[in-house]
C-alpha cells in the first residue's frame, strides 16, 4: 500500500531536496528522496 501527499508536503520535499543540491550535492538530495 502506498501513500499519497498533499501539495504541501511535496512542495516541502521539493525545497529540502533544492536546499540540498544547493548546499551538498545532487548525489545527497537523491539519497534523501528516494
Amino acid at each position: 500500500m502506498g501513500y499519497q501527499l498533499s501539495v504541501k508536503a511535496a512542495e516541502d520535499i521539493e525545497q529540502i531536496w533544492l536546499y540540498t543540491v544547493e548546499n551538498w550535492s545532487l548525489a545527497q538530495a537523491d539519497r534523501y528522496i528516494n
